[in-house]
C-alpha cells in the first residue's frame, strides 16, 4: 500500500485522526512505515492485512450474534406477552 492508502485507511476506519497521523509524522518522519506504527499502536496488529482479517472476523461474529438475537427475540415472551427474560 502506498502512503497516501495507508493514510486514508487510517481514517476512514477511525484508527487515527488527521492531527493525530501529522503528530506522529512530525515526530518519526512522514513515511508508510510511520503509519505501519500508527496501526500497531492503535489497534496491536502489525500488518494491514492482520487487521482486516482479523477485524473481519468480529464484525462477522457481531453480526451473526445480532441475528440470533433477532431470531430468539420470540421465545423470550410467554404467551401473555411478559418477558421471560426479566422473570
Amino acid at each position: 500500500m502506498t502512503y497516501e492508502e495507508k493514510y486514508n485507511y487510517l481514517t476512514e476506519n477511525g484508527i487515527a485522526t488527521d492531527s493525530e497521523i501529522n503528530l506522529v509524522c512530525c515526530i518519526n518522519g512522514q513515511s508508510p512505515e510511520t503509519l505501519d506504527e500508527i496501526l500497531w499502536a492503535r489497534t496491536g496488529y502489525h500488518t494491514w492485512e492482520a487487521y482486516d482479517y482479523y477485524e473481519g472476523i468480529c464484525e462477522l461474529e457481531a453480526n451473526r450474534e445480532y441475528r440470533d438475537f433477532e431470531d430468539n427475540e420470540e421465545e423470550d415472551f410467554d404467551e401473555e406477552g411478559y418477558n421471560l427474560l426479566w422473570n
